[in-house]
């Protein structure tokens, strides 16, 4: 099968020295999923490669075998804002919006993580 997939570094091209084609072309049977890949992607065999496969999102899939075909991109209803009460008394923001997780306290600014993430 022929699969044309979007390159997502072409959104980006202006940042490389080098040239970046919009559309890659890939030879390959589907494959099933291994369990740590998730969902939202397609699994061809790429014979190759090292590891005899190949992985791209759903959505950056333009024509397989030259049928146009479109896969929307999932995309979280909105952010979630939770209160949450500290150990001193102060109340904290956390804020979950798809994989990025923010908080407003002190250790999250300097570890990029915090208690109150993670008990959320």
């Amino acid at each position: 099968m022929r699969y044309v997939v979007r390159n997502p570094m072409y959104d980006k091209r202006h940042i490389y020295q080098f040239h970046i084609n919009e559309f890659d072309v890939f030879y390959g049977d589907p494959l099933p999923l291994p369990s740590w890949v998730e969902r939202e992607s397609i699994c061809i065999s790429a014979p190759e490669l090292p590891a005899k496969m190949r992985i791209f999102p759903k959505h950056h899939v333009v024509k397989i075998d030259d049928k146009n075909v479109e896969f929307k991109q999932k995309f979280a209803d909105s952010p979630r804002v939770i209160l949450v009460p500290g150990s001193k008394g102060a109340s904290y923001t956390v804020t979950i919006d798809g994989a990025k997780k923010t908080c407003t306290c002190a250790g999250f600014s300097f570890r990029r993580s915090c208690k109150h993430i993670i008990n959320v």
